[in-house]
């Protein structure tokens, strides 16, 4: 087990996040830890194929059921 300290606002937030959820601000923060990756990238140096190999893996890894932003959010003028 693992203590960290975060921001009194940050604690708030995440607590209110985990109640509307149903969750203790513990199982909410433990979900939200889980989606972070657990593996130290490797050298660029290492062999092409293996590196699509991983990038393949990597993307894989990630939710299909994400919302997609729409044009405008990604447009020159929204960025900034």
């Amino acid at each position: 087990m693992v203590t960290i300290e975060i921001p009194e606002l940050h604690a708030e937030v995440y607590g209110k996040q985990a109640r509307a959820r149903g969750m203790t601000l513990r199982d909410w923060m433990l979900e939200a830890a889980s989606c972070l990756p657990v593996r130290v990238a490797k050298p660029l140096d290492e062999d092409p194929e293996e590196r699509v190999r991983r990038f393949e893996e990597w993307v894989q890894s990630h939710d299909p059921n994400l919302p997609v932003l729409s044009d405008e959010a990604m447009s020159r003028e929204n960025l900034y």
